[in-house]
């Protein structure tokens, strides 16, 4: 249960087995030849790739997560129903501006069938999981469970990342990008001596004399070439040393080619969790802001487009989320509640130079604003993206004319938002 889907690890295998190779050719190829030149970069890589199959094997283990459901903790599943339809309640009492915030709302949150009713009203009922659904918690199609705090399923961990093995997994990230660096800086350097004929394959220094070749025999000579193929001399040392690397170690070869993709796409998976995590956003956060009602500011609050502005309630500066994403206190968030909070001005939004406050057009420059702002204001206009009915996705556009520059809000759409018995009900009745 706390992993969830483990059918689909054919990648985590695929890296394990990617790091174990590599491994083996670090500690007992580069390691005897480049340990004396540079002990302190294989000291680091053989503790990355003890650190990094650990780490990524405890994001599996520990699992992202999971809301409960009544199948696994009742207490807990009913406990999750009444916090998060009571946060439900008071965001509409809020949005409704009612006078008085004190005292509870109307009905009876003990009984079950009124308390989903009004979760499905407002989108936070999951009908696969049966369970209420936090903010920033979302449902993961492959593990087939709500995930607390959903950042992304990530194939590389066979599991998805949510607010019990993020840092996990961010720790991995780190580890993995320094020990590529470091593999792939001994790997060349190994290379190298075995184009230009220095090592063997397995590192053995050949004998080179001066101006002779390897053994004694002759290095392939550009002026011994006649007729056309003249042209191509300049290429012998190329072919000579490519022929080199190809019969003596091709092993090592194809691991460096295998790592020089795979650097790229985990410092740039790397970047993209820093600056979610300095902003105080899950990846799905960062990338799909637009989509999210906790994400935008207020309708009131708009750009010259009459675009709804980028606002993220749960920024509490660089320093701060820094702190509490290694800490663990994000973890005993309230999320809802802090959202409710915000909006209410019981607590202070985005404080001054944070990740919200610097996605403003004047607080950054252009040419750093695409690196660092994943802001997509096409999609902000489509009343498709970002909202649910009865815990389904809706891609539907409910209406035109000044709503199509609105976030729907679950909350003001009538139709897919009821219940019969606990059953959703699709269409509407009257009003």
């Amino acid at each position: 249960q706390r992993k969830g889907d483990v059918g689909g690890l054919g990648s985590f295998a695929l890296i394990q087995a990617m790091i174990f190779y590599s491994l083996v050719q670090f500690a007992f190829v580069y390691v005897p030849i480049f340990w004396w030149r540079y002990p302190t970069a294989c000291l680091v890589e053989l503790i990355c790739f003890v650190a990094t199959p650990g780490l990524f094997i405890a994001c599996l283990v520990l699992g992202p997560g999971y809301i409960a459901t009544a199948t696994d903790d009742r207490e807990e599943w009913v406990r999750c129903m009444r916090r998060v339809s009571r946060a439900a309640r008071m965001m509409d009492k809020l949005k409704r501006d009612e006078e008085s915030m004190q005292g509870d709302v109307e009905g009876d949150e003990n009984a079950p069938e009124d308390t989903m009713g009004k979760l499905m009203h407002v989108g936070k009922f999951c009908e696969s999981c049966h369970a209420a659904r936090p903010l920033r918690s979302k449902h993961c199609r492959v593990c087939k469970r709500c995930v607390s705090r959903m950042d992304h399923h990530c194939p590389v961990v066979g599991t998805c990342v949510g607010a019990r093995n993020q840092r996990q997994f961010f720790l991995g990230l780190i580890t993995m990008n320094v020990g590529q660096a470091i593999f792939l800086f001994i790997s060349w350097k190994f290379l190298h001596g075995v184009w230009h004929g220095e090592t063997d394959g397995y590192g053995a220094a050949l004998l080179v004399e001066e101006g002779g070749g390897l053994g004694g025999l002759p290095r392939p000579a550009s002026d011994g070439i006649r007729g056309p193929w003249a042209a191509f001399s300049g290429f012998g040392p190329w072919f000579h040393g490519l022929g080199n690397v190809v019969s003596k170690c091709p092993w090592a070869l194809a691991l460096f080619l295998a790592q020089v993709p795979g650097i790229a796409y985990d410092f740039t998976l790397a970047c993209r969790m820093f600056f979610a995590v300095v902003g105080n956003m899950t990846v799905n956060e960062f990338e799909n802001a637009h989509r999210y009602e906790h994400m935008l500011s207020a309708e009131t609050d708009v750009d010259k487009r009459g675009n709804r502005k980028f606002f993220n309630r749960f920024d509490r500066g660089w320093a701060i989320n820094w702190f509490e994403f290694w800490s663990g206190t994000q973890g005993k968030i309230d999320w809802d509640a802090m959202c409710y909070a915000v909006d209410a001005g019981e607590v202070n939004g985005p404080p001054r130079w944070s990740y919200t406050h610097l996605h403003s057009k004047s607080r950054l420059p252009r040419w750093l604003k695409p690196y660092c702002c994943q802001w997509h204001r096409s999609h902000n206009a489509n009343p498709g993206h970002g909202h649910s009915h009865g815990g389904k996705p809706c891609e539907a556009h409910h209406g035109g004319g000044d709503s199509a520059n609105k976030t729907i809000d679950p909350a003001d759409v009538g139709l897919h938002s009821h219940s019969h018995g606990g059953n959703v009900h699709s269409h509407s009745h009257g009003g």
